[in-house]
């Protein structure tokens, strides 16, 4: 049914519909804004929304703002406007006008003259709610009607006029009035609610609850500073305009606590004002006392949870310790899921001996907890700082780990189960963050870190991820006929099928042969496969065990000629291969000479001695270089020598630091480097910085390994070499493993020089690294530009290095 449409702003007719009705009150609306003049449209369309809610009560049910006991919309004021006006648009009818007062301060019932362009949050139907709900109730609350008899309370009861609340032992409830003050009662107390929907729709009227026994705290519409009133049985009234104001009635006697703004409090024609932190008391029929401070607020000390913690199984554990306050005879410790602790899940007053709370089996979750000293006069003190703390759920198999509070041991073919929590993300190795998932294969991710943060800024947390040591030992057996049995024994493999780690097994021969076989499973870790060297000698053979990501389990070397193979094997260092080299060759210019590196180090160390033709002259120079490793990090060390010609050569040392920021076996390893150049005699290059990137991986005997990064002068010292501003540079090489101690290489390397011109270079170097642990590598050079190390050099090094 159109109902009809008009824009007075944009002088245009839209169309709109209202519903079903031929003929209704929509149309005296629209009848009304259009003889006014003055309404916009979006009025128009409010009006038709509230009345099609009037008009299908059943259906507005269930619809209510957030935050709001009924639905509610906002109302601009025009100039000009009245009361009676906005009643009319809005309900039908001038007589509606104290609705309007039900949140807002509007003057309607004085007569003054509403401010045009104030924007008025108004009931969207005019109908009579409850003087009050009951918001929530836990565990043991029972209400009572007027005249009525008393029965199990439930959230969202409507409380009307002189109805009764009664929270039992352990119990609580939080009441909302229509205007959205509301209180919470303690455990064992006893509330009667006075004054009715009418006066509570009021904007200047407090609603009204008597307390007949027990603890209430009351708490005011923070968005518009209305107070609320608690009669006290004694004839007391505490006129509270806080957010925070506890009144704790004990027998004849009450003491009100104010932690927010300030109350009034009468008693036997008496009054005193009671300011933040302060707090009053009285006997019935007895004056007030004059305000006192309030007890201090405890200080927290360790242990004390806070921050994101583990939730092993789903149950996580709270605890909190606090140091003593003078004259307490006992605390109020208060766990909630809102910073406001609104919604409490804990209350719960502790002896003054006793300073610790724990709380166990909590679900995943945010939580807030705080506590209060009691002293010896009854008086609740001010609260210790909150501490939020954010329960994550993480749970494993038995067998394939452990998890804790604060730590995660797994297997690496575990799937972690998680539980999150509203409004926090999760961050795998320092990636992006997103929503926490259900479940974590650690086989294919295999995050080193987990990092949570709350998503409004708050809390922030990374876990590292301990992983079980899954080792394979190798065992092969004689050959015969040139067939041999080999038997892998598997460690940490509780609980892990067989079929998830599909383990193969790899082997390579002294002659150059090689090839894999899937292991089958023959017990308990334990695994067989059956190897065909043919009638050739294999001599020495290396096996290696890998699972089918492509992580090295384990590796052996066994001599299975016929005159070697003891009954065991040496077993090598269960660790993938190197990618790249360990002595990569380093030209003798302050451009050319970069490092060639993977992002996983190696310990090593070497010397070496480079030259370089540049026309008829030759320069070189000798140096050394050194490499470690501390878990996924590595560091790197070089210094050469003066050349030994008047060409410029690279004097300076390199100090460099790497990062094994992303590995999936030999297939892949990722990661960024820093190096620092520093001038070593007045005739070094200047200070420089080389931020760089590495990305390589094996893939059976060949390598590849890429570099990016470029070199930044800090200084421009004109008695020091000339060097670029900038040297943007990228390494690409290919590596080939003729044997387990033969790797030859081949690289192209280019440069972007930066400074007053722009320059290209770039050259092209062959070379293999042939040893173990004790080493020797050759490299030669050729290059287009003679200013760039020569156009043509070499490089022998030798050295030491891990196996």
């Amino acid at each position: 049914m159109l109902c009809g449409a008009y824009s007075c702003s944009a002088k245009a007719w839209v169309a709109y519909t209202c519903g079903n009705r031929k003929t209704s009150y929509d149309e005296r609306v629209i009848r009304l804004t259009r003889q006014r003049g003055r309404r916009t449209l979006r009025h128009v369309v409010i009006a038709c929304a509230a009345s099609t809610a009037l008009a299908s009560p059943a259906a507005a049910a269930d619809d209510e703002t957030p935050g709001y006991p009924e639905k509610v919309i906002q109302w601009t004021i025009q100039k000009g406007e009245t009361c009676r006006d906005i009643a009319q648009a809005l309900y039908g009818s001038a007589r509606h006008t104290r609705v309007l007062m039900r949140y807002e301060p509007v003057p309607c019932d004085t007569g003054e003259k509403l401010k045009a362009g104030v924007t008025i949050v108004v009931p969207a139907r005019a109908i009579t709610p409850p003087t009050a709900r009951l918001n929530s109730v836990h565990p043991a609350v029972r209400a009572k009607p007027p005249g009525g008899a008393w029965s199990t309370a439930q959230a969202g009861m409507p409380l009307k006029k002189r109805s009764s609340v009664n929270t039992q032992n352990e119990g609580r409830a939080d009441i909302r009035f229509i205007d959205r003050t509301r209180i919470f009662l303690a455990a064992n107390t006893l509330v009667v609610i006075y004054g009715s929907a009418s006066t509570s729709a009021r904007a200047k009227m407090p609603p009204q609850v008597s307390l007949e026994s027990g603890e209430v705290q009351a708490g005011l519409n923070a968005l518009r500073g209305k107070p609320i009133k608690v009669a006290v049985k004694g004839g007391a009234t505490v006129t509270a305009e806080s957010r925070d104001a506890v009144l704790r009635k004990k027998k004849k006697r009450t003491t009100v606590s104010v932690f927010d703004g300030k109350a009034k409090v009468e008693s036997a024609g008496k009054a005193v004002a009671v300011p933040k932190n302060f707090g009053s008391s009285f006997a019935e029929n007895r004056a007030p006392k004059k305000p006192r401070p309030l007890p201090p607020p405890p200080p927290w000390k360790k242990p004390t949870s806070e921050g994101f913690l583990l939730a092993p199984g789903g149950e996580g554990v709270i605890q909190g310790t606090w140091g003593s306050v003078t004259k307490a005879i006992g605390y109020r410790l208060e766990v909630a899921t809102d910073a406001g602790f609104q919604r409490l899940v804990v209350r719960q007053e502790i002896p003054g001996k006793v300073q610790n709370f724990r709380a166990e089996k909590m679900p995943p979750g945010r939580y807030w907890m705080r506590v209060r000293a009691i002293d010896n006069d009854d008086f609740l003190g001010i609260a210790s700082t909150s501490k939020n703390v954010a329960l994550v759920g993480a749970s494993l198999p038995d067998t394939l780990g452990s998890v804790t509070s604060d730590r995660v041991e797994v297997s690496p073919y575990g799937v972690l189960s998680m539980q999150g929590a509203s409004g926090v993300q999760l961050s795998l190795d320092d990636g992006p963050f997103g929503p926490v998932p259900k479940a974590v294969d650690l086989q294919k991710r295999a995050p080193k870190t987990l990092t949570f943060q709350a998503e409004d800024g708050g809390l922030k947390r990374t876990f590292k991820i301990a992983y079980r040591r899954v080792l394979a030992t190798i065992h092969p057996a004689p050959p015969a006929g040139g067939k041999s049995q080999v038997r892998v024994d598997i460690e940490g493999l509780d609980g892990v099928d067989s079929a998830i780690l599909a383990p193969v097994l790899k082997y390579r021969t002294a002659a150059g042969a090689s090839g894999q076989t899937p292991l089958a499973a023959s017990g308990a870790g334990a695994f067989m496969a059956s190897l065909d060297f043919g009638a050739d000698d294999p001599g020495v053979v290396r096996f290696d065990v890998i699972d089918k990501r492509g992580r090295m389990l384990g590796s052996a070397r066994a001599d299975m000629g016929p005159d070697g193979l003891a009954p065991g094997a040496e077993t090598l260092p269960n660790r993938p291969r190197q990618v790249g080299l360990d002595a990569p060759l380093l030209a003798p210019s302050p451009i050319a000479g970069t490092y060639w590196f993977s992002a996983r180090a190696r310990d090593a160390a070497s010397a070496y001695g480079v030259a370089g033709l540049t026309g008829d002259d030759t320069v070189g120079q000798f140096g050394a270089m050194v490499s470690g490793t501390a878990g996924d990090f590595g560091f790197d060390a070089r210094v050469a020598s003066n050349g030994t010609s008047s060409a410029p050569t690279d004097t300076g040392a390199w100090l460099g630091a790497r990062w094994a920021a992303y590995e999936q076996g030999e297939g892949l390893v990722l990661g960024p480097a820093v190096r620092a150049g520093l001038p070593t005699s007045q005739g070094s290059p200047p200070a420089r910085v080389e931020p760089a990137l590495a990305i390589g991986g094996l893939v059976g005997e060949f390598g590849w390994l890429a570099n990016v990064g470029s070199r930044i002068a800090l200084e421009d010292d004109q008695n020091r070499q000339p060097v670029p501003d900038v040297d943007a540079f990228t390494a690409l090489g290919v590596t080939y493993d003729f044997q387990p101690w033969l790797r030859a290489y081949a690289l192209l390397d280019g440069h972007l020089l930066l400074g007053d011109d722009t320059l290209g270079r770039g050259s092209a170097t062959l070379g293999a690294e042939v040893g173990k642990t004790l080493f020797g590598s050759l490299g030669l050079r050729a290059s287009p530009w003679e200013d760039f190390g020569g156009s043509f050099g070499g490089q022998l090094s030798l050295g030491v290095r891990s196996q």
